[in-house]
């Protein structure tokens, strides 16, 4: 059978229609029994159901546009439209996924390639089921995306829009399918872009700071959001720090707290200030490289007056949270209170993180400085115990995986690891977070550490919760850093390296190595 390129003409292929063949484009097959039956397979939550006012429009805008597309296309994209833009949108304040997206593929064609490509791979981790015709079919959408991208030297303001939108699209599809070197090609590509857009409009009087605005209007709006939402969760996955820092107000004041209200106006402002405390905290937090001779606690002045200003912040977050008259009660049966209930215990577990993550941060390698946070690990699991089966299985979100590996990280309590690891076996994909590689690290991390304290654990033995951890684990057991690394593209392998200070580090030689470190070669989660 004769093999023709297709040429993208919309709504038939023109060097198909000249040679009388049917078209199939690029075409994602996704059977419409599959798409007709979804809610029987995946996880519908109140945002699906509910289509926000301001998107209803776009929504249904896209309609007229399926019939430009050949049939598996338009199949693929349906299913798009439904699930895929709303799962990847799932509790954010911003409408990129919903609105942005949705209202410029139709006159973008690269856009639509990258959607397409994503909805592949949204597809297959939805169902669990593995289709090397989607692949290669997603994979297809994908280049065709690459090739817009390169081809495009316009460099009007809208066009600068175009471009970052792809780009945190095709990033989307790299990080869900776990090749992070790539996301990270196309997030720093992202971050020139989004620097060169905002030089076009004159908003580089200070370069690396971004405006969080109490309410998303505009399609940069979104795109800033999104570019501070994927700055953000790179920290663990390249970046050692984000590159921007966000404020509230225009003048770029780093200060937060000075303008934290008395009450926030909604949950998404709630969610807001929040989101800039965790990259106050990202700023503030060293990393191995960061350390200095002192065995621990980090001396430097402002450091310390910083740290003293972000828990200031986040108990005036905790203040305002509490005079909101948003809260619902968690006895309601309203599905819509039920999804305002999600975020509410999702916001409580960040905070508690937060609490967590601020007062120990300058003492970086003391492991045993998490003991005394039991109950807040306590309730980070008990929450995330809640809201885990709200969760879908796909999401771009930060939801419980995070939280869920820093809690595994930290808390050396036998029994609260275990139940974190039972509900990160359930979760899924959040942006760049995967349940599965999250769970195995995780564990492996456990178990290395119990057996090097000579710990046994016995389910039956009542809980370990009311037990002090450091006679459980003690400091000569305990690890600070978990590094992971795939052996090779296929990805069947992985290096799992823990490291640590020395303990007695002060009387190394002249030129010993500082830290220590335990590597072990594991098989790679199953796909």
């Amino acid at each position: 059978m004769r093999r023709v390129k297709c040429d993208e003409t919309r709504p038939t292929c023109t060097r198909c229609a000249a040679g009388r063949f049917a078209c199939g484009g690029y075409g994602i097959f996704v059977p419409a029994k599959a798409v007709q039956n979804t809610s029987a397979t995946m996880r519908i939550h109140p945002h699906n159901q509910r289509i926000a006012a301001k998107d209803m429009t776009v929504f249904c805008g896209t309609l007229q546009s399926l019939v430009d597309l050949s049939q598996s296309d338009a199949q693929a994209f349906d299913f798009c439209r439904r699930y895929t833009i709303y799962n990847m949108a799932y509790g954010q304040l911003s409408h990129f996924w919903t609105s942005s997206v949705l209202s410029v593929y139709h006159s973008e064609p690269a856009v639509l390639h990258a959607m397409l490509a994503l909805t592949a791979i949204h597809h297959e981790h939805s169902f669990g089921s593995h289709s090397p015709a989607l692949v290669r079919s997603g994979d297809a959408h994908y280049n065709v995306a690459v090739g817009y991208i390169h081809k495009s030297c316009n460099t009007s303001l809208e066009q600068y829009q175009v471009v970052l939108i792809v780009c945190l699209l095709l990033l989307t599809c790299d990080v869900l399918q776990t090749r992070y070197g790539t996301a990270l090609l196309h997030l720093n590509n992202g971050r020139q872009i989004f620097q060169s857009m905002r030089a076009k409009r004159g908003a580089l009087r200070h370069p690396c700071v971004l405006q969080i605005h109490p309410d998303t209007s505009s399609i940069e709006d979104e795109l800033t959001y999104m570019m501070a939402l994927v700055d953000l969760q790179s920290t663990n996955y390249g970046s050692l720090r984000p590159m921007f820092k966000l404020v509230t107000d225009s003048d770029g004041k780093t200060n937060q707290g000075d303008n934290m209200p008395l009450a926030f106006a909604s949950l998404d402002d709630a969610w807001r200030y929040m989101m800039i405390i965790y990259n106050e905290v990202e700023h503030l937090v060293p990393t191995s490289a960061d350390c200095g001779p002192t065995q621990y606690l980090c001396s430097d002045p402002a450091s310390v007056i910083q740290q003293g200003r972000l828990l200031g912040h986040l108990s005036d977050w905790r203040h305002a949270y509490g005079n909101s008259a948003f809260r619902v009660p968690s006895s309601s049966r309203d599905p819509k209170d039920s999804w305002l209930n999600f975020r509410t215990l999702h916001l409580q577990m960040l905070q508690l993180l937060a609490e967590i993550s601020i007062a120990t941060c300058l003492n970086y390698g003391d492991e045993m400085q998490y003991d005394i946070y039991l109950p807040q690990f306590s309730n980070i699991v008990s929450i995330a115990e809640n809201i885990g089966p709200m969760l879908p299985r796909v999401t771009f979100d930060v939801g419980i995986v995070q939280p869920l590996y820093l809690l595994c990280s930290y808390c050396r309590d036998p029994a609260i690891r275990r139940r974190a690891l039972s509900v990160l076996s359930r979760a899924g994909k959040e942006g760049y977070w995967d349940s599965r590689l999250v769970a195995l690290c995780s564990r492996e991390k456990m178990l290395f550490e119990e057996a090097a304290a000579g710990y046994l654990h016995d389910p039956e033995e009542p809980s370990t919760e009311e037990r002090d951890p450091a006679t459980l684990i003690p400091r000569s057991a305990r690890y600070t850093e978990t590094w992971a690394f795939y052996r090779d593209n296929d990805m069947r392998e992985l290096d799992v390296m823990f490291k640590r200070r020395k303990l007695h580090h002060g009387q190394l030689q002249y030129g010993e190595e500082e830290w220590e470190m335990f590597s072990k070669r594991i098989p790679a989660p199953a796909a």
